[in-house]
């Protein structure tokens, strides 16, 4: 999954997708139960779920509400 993170740079803060390697253990039709290697998903990774264009790991990103 693309996951978004803040990000220091010389321009200030930035998001900034990051990829997470996951297994699915367990689902249902509206749940599912993960599991990530190492910790590397955990609880302040925000989880891309839709963008209006074609994003991938690295890309800077602008959250909107």
């Amino acid at each position: 999954v693309l996951v978004i993170r803040k990000q220091n740079s010389v321009l200030g803060t930035e998001w900034v997708t990051g990829r997470v390697d996951i297994t699915v253990k367990d689902r249902d039709s509206q749940m599912m139960n993960i599991e990530s290697t190492e910790d590397a998903l955990n609880y302040s990774d925000q989880v891309v779920t839709g963008s209006n264009k074609a994003i991938s790991e690295g890309d800077r990103v602008r959250i909107e509400d």
